[in-house]
């Protein structure tokens, strides 16, 4: 049975307007030292950002357990947390939160135990599948002229996404990976690259327990190439990505339209 959306009222920026937003899609809410009166701002998954009108006390409090309070002006969603470090909390997103250090302990202990509770969910969601199974589901990408794989995501004792495994891969991926297909499949990235990069874990770890499609621009050091890959959810727990050798994409020539198309998405690219 599905989790039934919680929503809650908010305003837009310019405060004119109230909404009803999904907590499912919240990264966190914060108000600045400065804004002791002030009421706090709610940043959503897509970048979207509303305005909250109570406290931030009845805010921890709609929100629920599955949010933690980092400090007085911050409030986080657990499955936004990548991982805490003594300086600062690392969202999956990239961002970086300031925290109340005394507090380092007791955000630990209940981020695990929330994030575990997510993946329970995850996991009881699943329906069992051999890798032969996953070939025959992903059997017309075999032949495709880009590269494909499907990937599960790999979590440690204390919940945090540390590898994945590929749970299949086409031809193609093959080649872009510069790897035979039976040394990846069934076998951790980080098993069969030894020179893993750990950025690319935020990335799908979002497309996992958010349910977002990703678009990542990025140089895989791992393969010496740069890469597009475009990432959405597949199977719980499991990602599908595309990708690409940035070296090899090739455009074709178009009107003023596809121009200003191209810059609009290269600018989008550039900002985020």
């Amino acid at each position: 049975m599905e989790k039934k959306a919680t929503l809650l009222t908010v305003k837009n920026k310019s405060l004119q307007q109230e909404f009803q937003i999904n907590t499912d899609d919240i990264l966190y809410a914060m108000k600045t030292e400065e804004e002791s009166h002030a009421k706090p701002w709610i940043y959503m998954i897509d970048g979207k950002q509303f305005s909250y009108p109570n406290s931030m006390g009845t805010l921890e409090e709609e929100l629920g357990k599955e949010f933690i309070r980092i400090s007085r002006q911050c409030i986080v969603a657990s499955k936004a947390i990548h991982s805490v470090t003594k300086e600062h909390i690392l969202l999956n997103t990239g961002e970086k939160l300031s925290y109340s250090n005394r507090n380092r302990k007791r955000i630990i202990c209940t981020q695990h135990e929330n994030q575990k509770k997510i993946l329970k969910k995850l996991h009881e969601s699943k329906k069992a599948m051999t890798y032969e199974d996953y070939a025959e589901h992903y059997k017309s990408f075999d032949h495709m002229p880009f590269a494909f794989a499907d990937i599960e995501m790999v979590f440690d004792d204390n919940a945090e996404a540390v590898d994945w495994i590929f749970c299949y891969g086409n031809d193609a991926l093959a080649q872009i990976e510069k790897t035979p297909l039976k040394d990846m499949i069934g076998n951790s990235f980080g098993s069969v690259f030894a020179n893993m990069d750990t950025k690319w874990l935020r990335s799908y770890e979002q497309v996992v327990l958010y349910g977002r499609i990703q678009e990542i621009i990025d140089y895989s050091p791992e393969i010496d190439t740069y890469l597009h890959v475009t990432c959405f959810p597949t199977f719980p727990g499991h990602c599908g990505c595309i990708l690409k050798d940035i070296t090899k994409i090739e455009y074709a020539e178009g009107e003023k339209s596809s121009e200003k198309a191209l810059r609009l998405y290269l600018a989008k690219v550039i900002n985020a």
